[in-house]
């Protein structure tokens, strides 16, 4: 954990005396607390240089905090010390203490009444979790039950949570009409004086839906909504995703060198909280560019950078999407048996997830290289694969793209 961040924790629920006999503790068990390794740097090498905290050393901190806590803090007290580290855990990309902390959370109210609001809340976090990791099955149940919970306490703002992590799953899963359904009707849940920063959230995600289906103008005026918004509360997690949707929509568009600077910008944000999901997908988006403007080198080592993030992320879809760009560099490499495989690896587990977009983006790729090693009937069953899909989601540039390939 950031020493920052958590030294701002402490500073809430601890007197300065305990803040020091803790810090003690950890120092003598041989975890020292660091600043994150991490540095605001934008260059190429600098960010191919990046260092991430181990989850061992995370994990340590954390179950040290959590032991000291519940020697000290009364039961309120160290329940809302439980769900604020378990918050910072997601946001940090520490997943799987997430999990645990909501999970004992969950076995600590035991179903009881009183409790009933902290059950919903640790249903939420699972779910969002869960999303995370593209376990929607999982996610689904716990959003579901945590929309229950909310109901019968009537929070209006906590049930326009759960809607927007089902529409999110919704869209992940390439049912578009589903996701705005849901979007919808969390957005009508909102007070639009006193939920802004949810309502932001909404409108980056209306941004991503229309910017899978074509829709350029529409998507960045979302975006350039949301962006306005959350540099008013100064809220740098909020910024770098936006800076990197607006990335993303540049490389639809092929403005490649304009893309490059958003990630950049994103970056920078991203690093300045810990923000790894983000990071992650820049990485990702950064390495996909250079395979675009050809330095193959640059794009290897970006897509093995974002590979070791995904990893520890464990995030499922940023992974297949990363073997779709390792296909591409062995295609331009000539290496076709190699970048096959990365092909249909990416395919395989896209299907699993259920990743329309990706899927057809990866059905596309193969028929490219089907169509440079001139095996023609693949190349078109391919191209035809990507073009149903592409057309289900009414994704105009890329139908555009496989027309002139058909």
């Amino acid at each position: 954990m950031d020493i920052k961040n958590l030294e701002h924790i402490l500073g809430n629920f601890f007197s300065s005396e305990e803040i020091t006999e803790f810090k003690s503790l950890i120092r003598t068990s041989g975890s020292g607390l660091q600043k994150s390794k991490i540095a605001s740097k934008t260059s190429d090498a600098d960010q191919l240089k990046t260092e991430f905290s181990s989850p061992a050393v995370y994990q340590t901190q954390i179950d040290f905090l959590i032991t000291f806590a519940s020697e000290k803090l009364k039961t309120p007290k160290y329940i809302e010390l439980l769900l604020l580290i378990g918050e910072v855990s997601i946001i940090q990309g520490e997943l799987n203490a997430a999990t645990d902390i909501y999970t004992n959370l969950l076995k600590a109210c035991n179903n009881s009444d009183k409790l009933e609001n902290i059950r919903a809340h640790c249903n939420l976090a699972l779910g969002d979790i869960f999303s995370r990791q593209a376990e929607w099955k999982k996610s689904i149940k716990h959003l579901k039950t945590a929309q229950k919970l909310f109901t019968k306490q009537k929070d209006l703002k906590a049930i326009a949570k759960c809607e927007n992590l089902l529409g999110t799953i919704a869209g992940d899963r390439g049912n578009l009409a589903k996701a705005k359904k849901h979007f919808q009707k969390s957005r009508d849940l909102l007070d639009p004086v006193k939920d802004i920063r949810l309502i932001g959230m909404l409108d980056i995600n209306m941004g991503i839906l229309n910017d899978m289906t074509g829709n350029f103008d529409e998507a960045l005026g979302f975006y350039q909504r949301a962006l306005v918004l959350f540099q008013q509360m100064q809220d740098s997690r909020r910024i770098s995703e936006i800076k990197h949707n607006i990335g993303m929509l540049l490389v639809q568009k092929q403005e490649f060198k304009a893309a490059l600077k958003e990630f950049e910008e994103s970056i920078s944000f991203a690093q300045s909280v810990n923000n790894l999901p983000t990071l992650g997908l820049c990485f990702t988006n950064k390495a996909y560019i250079y395979t675009q403007l050809n330095d193959l080198d640059l794009a290897h080592a970006f897509a093995d950078k974002a590979m070791e993030i995904c990893y520890k992320l464990d995030d499922k879809i940023s992974i297949a999407d990363i073997y779709k760009i390792k296909g591409i560099i062995h295609r331009n490499l000539k290496n076709f048996d190699v970048s096959e495989n990365f092909f249909n690896t990416s395919i395989r587990i896209n299907l699993e997830l259920e990743n329309q977009l990706n899927l057809a983006e990866s059905y596309f790729e193969l028929g490219l290289l089907y169509k440079q090693t001139h095996q023609s009937r693949k190349a078109k069953n391919y191209f035809m694969n990507a073009y149903k899909i592409f057309k289900e989601l009414s994704s105009k540039a890329n139908i555009i793209k496989v027309e002139k390939e058909l």
